[in-house]
Order: structure tokens, then C-alpha cells, then sequence
């Protein structure tokens, strides 16, 4: 078992998902927004308070996933092209790369600094050194996509898409631990901090479901609007992407009470809410995959505060708390050419 087109700066909107509730742009930390523009080979950089267009790096051949490190000084990208970048996130270069299977999907990172990342077709998910040199590799039975830790970094939780299930893996081993089938075609999870619970979006049954790990058992199911996608655990709430499909889009991000596991409501977002990221000010931002725009969102209030234009499907996101340099619009990054320019790097999460 171990073994590219140019995007257009952003433009700030006042489309209906506007607000002017309290979140407002000083209550925001400094840093900024880090978003996989997937179709249009490129990663838009935003700032953080304001929402305003940094720069736009190109590259990185269809970014699916992107995740910042715990210190902020760095992004993780995954490319379409089979490959892990780690980007530095003041001098947006590129400070290392290594080769990845087949399809990589989602890439996160431990409390030592090593990375996971879960790749679809070759069913694995393969642990990297701080300095991205191959360590341990998980194989699966069906299509990895994707993947959190817990708070210790010893225990991960897999969105096996292609098998159906939750999937549950020791990172000091390597050993899968636990399986729950939960349903057709699970896209992501959230783990509490203890490793006590965890939750998974289901796209094809339009839910998300709960899990106590400990007996691996389903303790609760709830539908969503439309088909969701990413989810993200900020504090007591569970935030859903509820994406749907491109004739059926949807467009709103749902909130969820753990303890109780009800629905609390839903904030307004773009068309086809995919990915999530969160500051630690209740701050959250989600990519509208079908209207390429980014909508910010102030969980506390339930508003969202404004709608940014971004690259051609944007699909992950993720919040650094480092300010980049000065940059320009545009910005190449230097890569091999075989990470630059895959054969075939289309996903469909």
C-alpha cells in the first residue's frame, strides 16, 4: 500500500451580492487571496481587505487546487499538468516544484511542513518534505479528490470521489484506517480538530453527510440546494459551496450548525460557488466557477460584501497572511515546460 491564457485584471462589481453590512474592508487582516483560475492557466492575487487585484501569475498550466502554508510565506499550487509548485508568496517565484501522478486534485499541509497531495487517476495520496521530495504514497481504491487534516496532522480524511466514501488515513503509517461509503461522487471533507467528526459534500445526492469516525459510522444526512462542492469548517459552522451544474447552477454558500447539524441559512454568492477560503476574522471567499468572480462573505453578519472578477473558472482559493511586493498586472512564472503545458488537465470537481 506506501510506495494558458491571459486573465484580465480583476474588476471590483456592485452586483446584487453586495453589501454593506459590518464586514467591512478594516476589519479585514492584511494579507491576501490566492485564486486557481483553472481554465485560464493562471492564479489571480487579490488583497485581502479590499478585494483589489494584486497581480495575475501565469504558468502554472490549469491550477485546480491552491492552499497557503501556516506561516503565510508560501502558496501551494497543484497543475493540471501533474505537478506540486510551492510559490513564494511575498516575491510570487517559484521556490520549488516536484512531479505529481496523474490529475492532481488537492493539496494540503502538516504542522512539520509536509505536503499532502491526492491525485485522481493514479488513486493515491502522496506525502511531501517540507522541500517537496517524494515520502510516502497511499494507494486507493477509486479517484482521490479531496483532503484535510486533523489538528495533529496524524490522522487525514479523503473525499474519494470515485469510490464513493470517506476514506481515512494514518499520515504516520500510511495505513487506511477507516472507509464509509457515503454516497455518489463526494467531492470534500472537514475534520474537527480532534478527530472526532468529520463531513463530507456529496455531489450526486445534492447532501452533506456526517461522520463519527471513531465507529465510522453516518450520524446525519442534509440536502443542499444544488450539487455542493467545497466545504470549509470555520469555528462551530460548516460552510458549504453549493455549485450545482452548468444548467443547473447554484448560488449560495449554505451555513451549518455542527452541534445540531440544521441549517442555519445562506448567503448570496455568484453563479456556481466552488471553493472557500477564510481569514480568522469570519471573513470568507468563495469562486463562482460559471461567472468567473470571486464573492466575499462576512459569516457573523451573513452578508456578502462584494464581487470580484477573476480568470476563467476559478476553483481553489486559499488566504495568506502575507502582503505580496509590488507587481505588476501580469506576472510569468518560470516553470518546466512540461508543468506549463499539460497534455490533459481537465477536472471535473
Amino acid at each position: 500500500m506506501l510506495a494558458a491564457a491571459a486573465c484580465a485584471p480583476a474588476q471590483l462589481t456592485a452586483e446584487p451580492h453586495a453589501s454593506n453590512g459590518s464586514g467591512s474592508a478594516d476589519s479585514a487582516p492584511d494579507g491576501s487571496v490566492w485564486v486557481a483560475n483553472e481554465a485560464a492557466g493562471s492564479i489571480t492575487v487579490l488583497d485581502a481587505a479590499t478585494g483589489e487585484h494584486v497581480t495575475t501569475l501565469e504558468g502554472i498550466a490549469a491550477p485546480h487546487n491552491v492552499q497557503a502554508t501556516a506561516d503565510g510565506r508560501s502558496v501551494l499550487a497543484v497543475s493540471g499538468a501533474g505537478a506540486v509548485v510551492r510559490i513564494d508568496a511575498e516575491k510570487l517565484s517559484v521556490a520549488d516544484h516536484a512531479r505529481t501522478g496523474r490529475h492532481p486534485a488537492h493539496v494540503v499541509e502538516d504542522l512539520h511542513g509536509n505536503v499532502y497531495v491526492t491525485t485522481a487517476v493514479d488513486r493515491r495520496v502522496t506525502r511531501y518534505t517540507p522541500d517537496l521530495r517524494r515520502d510516502i504514497a497511499v494507494e486507493l481504491v477509486g479517484a482521490p479528490h479531496g483532503v484535510r487534516l486533523d489538528q495533529s496532522g496524524r490522522v487525514a480524511v479523503v473525499a474519494n470521489t470515485g469510490g464513493g466514501s470517506l476514506d481515512v488515513v494514518d499520515t504516520r503509517t500510511g495505513a487506511i484506517t477507516g472507509r464509509v461509503r457515503v454516497g455518489s461522487s463526494p467531492v470534500q471533507v472537514a475534520i474537527t480538530p480532534d478527530a472526532d467528526r468529520a463531513y463530507i459534500s456529496v455531489a450526486g445526492t445534492r447532501e452533506v453527510v456526517a461522520v463519527d469516525l471513531p465507529s465510522g459510522t453516518i450520524t446525519g444526512r442534509l440536502e443542499m440546494p444544488a450539487a455542493p462542492a467545497q466545504i470549509l469548517l470555520v469555528d462551530d459552522v460548516l460552510l458549504v459551496a453549493n455549485q450545482g451544474t452548468p444548467d443547473r447552477p447554484g448560488d449560495t454558500v449554505s451555513i451549518i450548525d455542527i452541534d445540531e447539524f440544521i441549517v442555519l441559512g445562506s448567503v448570496r454568492t455568484g453563479s456556481g460557488p466552488h471553493g472557500l477560503a477564510a481569514d480568522d476574522t469570519g471573513r470568507v471567499w468563495v469562486t463562482n466557477a460559471f461567472d468567473d468572480t470571486v464573492t466575499a462573505v462576512d459569516v457573523p453578519s451573513r452578508t456578502a460584501l462584494y464581487t470580484v472578477d477573476v480568470g476563467a473558472s476559478p476553483n481553489g482559493i486559499t488566504f495568506s497572511s502575507t502582503t505580496p511586493s509590488v507587481a505588476p498586472p501580469l506576472m510569468p512564472l518560470l516553470l518546466p515546460h512540461a508543468i506549463a503545458h499539460p497534455e490533459d488537465s481537465t477536472h471535473s470537481h
